[in-house]
């Protein structure tokens, strides 16, 4: 075995190499995302700025009891209105297809560190909160989450707690993989969480 080259496209993702003072890297979903409209033939449609509709509000009668509201959680039990909902998310990519996820090097930046938000109660028909995170090592973005959260709570500051331990969770991992890590940055809009975190 020998090494050709740099790695330029990894299971779909396209990937470029910027040497110089930074060192940038960018990953790249642009091709693929391209591939999917032509063979959906949406190039030519009317593309859309969000994912979803807004205020679009799915009932228990219309999809099957155990799959919620995600369109991803379709994927092995969908009707048809899941397929069109499909389609205009993917007009949705397909209009931020330049967008890239870039890699730089950073000294300014905290090695390690984590921005952790949930709403409370967001889900109109069961009242469940949705956590939502994304941990940044060197200022740049290695794992992100968003996850309905399993049961209701009663205020806002237990469904941002239960957010908080699910980042924590996950940074913990982070900091065993990379070793030598000491001080995390967490950050969460609730301090009454943050501090119940703590003690």
């Amino acid at each position: 075995m020998k090494d050709i080259d740099k790695v330029k496209t990894y299971i779909g993702i396209d990937i470029e190499y910027e040497y110089g003072k930074n060192n940038i890297l960018t990953l790249s979903k642009k091709l693929y995302i391209e591939s999917l409209a032509k063979r959906y033939n949406i190039e030519n449609s009317k593309l859309f700025k969000t994912p979803m509709e807004i205020n679009l509000k799915l009932e228990k009668s219309d999809i099957n009891e155990d799959i919620k509201y995600s369109i991803y959680r379709f994927q092995n039990s969908y009707y048809e209105m899941h397929f069109k909902y499909v389609l205009r998310f993917l007009k949705y990519v397909y209009s931020t297809r330049e967008l890239k996820l870039k890699y730089c090097k950073s000294n300014n930046a905290d090695i390690l560190d984590c921005f952790v938000d949930a709403d409370w109660a967001g889900d109109i028909v069961d009242r469940k909160s949705t956590t939502g995170f994304f941990i940044r090592f060197f200022g740049n973005s290695i794992s992100w989450k968003s996850k309905k959260q399993n049961s209701v709570t009663k205020s806002s500051t237990f469904a941002e707690y239960i957010a908080l331990s699910e980042a924590v969770t996950e940074v913990n991992f982070k900091l065993f993989k990379q070793g030598n890590i000491e001080v995390v940055k967490i950050e969460s809009e609730n301090n009454i969480a943050v501090y119940l975190q703590k003690h």
